[in-house]
Formats: structure tokens, C-alpha cells, sequence
């Protein structure tokens, strides 16, 4: 049985016989926004590999939300949108 992970879960949409995204889903609701962000397996390689970036996200967003630091939480979560989460490709 998977491990329960606060504001993740599991995503598989399937379109016929095929999956057309595998991967986790990151949702935080503050003040009524809601915040949404989908790690594909495909981006990061592995199952394994796109929780932990979910995880790294969610923990990052979570100490800036809970340090009472962010007066505005609809601009946080606009600002936080436009920051790419997919894997660094090392050259």
C-alpha cells in the first residue's frame, strides 16, 4: 500500500488503452485559492523521482505559507505557477 502524503496524490488519466499522463498531483488551498501542479513520470524519469520533486515543491511552498511571510497568497501561488518544477537536465 502507498504511503499517504499530505496535499499529494496519485494521477492517472487514461485515454483508451493507453495512459495519457501517469504521475502526482500537488494541491494546496489557502484563503480560498487553490494552487495546482502535476509532476509527470514522464518528466522526471520515474514514479519515484516526480514525488520526490512534488514533495520538495510542496515542503517549499508550505514553510513560505506557514511563516506568515506571504500576505498575499493569490499572488504567491501566480508567482509560484511560473517557476518550471521539471527535471535539470546536467550537461
Amino acid at each position: 500500500m502507498e504511503q499517504k502524503h499530505k496535499y499529494i496524490s496519485r494521477y492517472e488519466k487514461e485515454k483508451g488503452a493507453s495512459y495519457t499522463f501517469c504521475g502526482w498531483r500537488l494541491c494546496i488551498t489557502r484563503n480560498k485559492e487553490r494552487f495546482v501542479r502535476y509532476f509527470s513520470d514522464k518528466d522526471f524519469d520515474t514514479p519515484d523521482a516526480s514525488l520526490k520533486a512534488a514533495l520538495k515543491e510542496r515542503d517549499a511552498m508550505l514553510a513560505d505559507l506557514d511563516s506568515g511571510q506571504v500576505p498575499n497568497v493569490a499572488a504567491y501561488f501566480r508567482q509560484r505557477r511560473r517557476v518550471s518544477c521539471k527535471k535539470q537536465v546536467e550537461l
